[in-house]
């Protein structure tokens, strides 16, 4: 597996809820750190709002925004404000078939 270091620091961002890694992937990127006069706080007025813009854009094509949206509780209402209308049971993912045959007491996730 291959880690980014900006993924790390924007983990650890949001882990300890400090903004100044955040800032290191900002910096790096020539923008203006959070917390600026020139930040868009308007937009991303808090640290994890923030922090999930700049994992959206830094991570663009990596297939990490699923996970992101899943881990912050946060899918469903993005989804839906995009016109993308997502249920409870359409999070989880479906169980392969060839796990529920080799053993017969797990059952598919509702929705599959």
């Amino acid at each position: 597996m291959v880690l980014r270091y900006a993924d790390v620091l924007l983990m650890l961002s949001e882990a300890t809820g400090d903004a100044s890694y955040l800032n290191q992937v900002r910096t790096r990127a020539g923008l203006p750190k959070f917390g600026d006069a020139t930040y868009p706080s308007a937009k991303y007025p808090t640290l994890d709002l923030a922090i999930e813009h700049e994992r959206r854009m830094e991570l663009a094509i990596e297939f990490q925004r699923w996970f992101d949206l899943k881990r912050t509780n946060r899918a469903i209402p993005v989804l839906t404000a995009k016109g993308k209308p997502i249920t409870q049971t359409k999070l989880l993912l479906p169980i392969p078939q060839i796990v529920r045959l080799q053993n017969e007491a797990i059952v598919q996730n509702p929705g599959y």
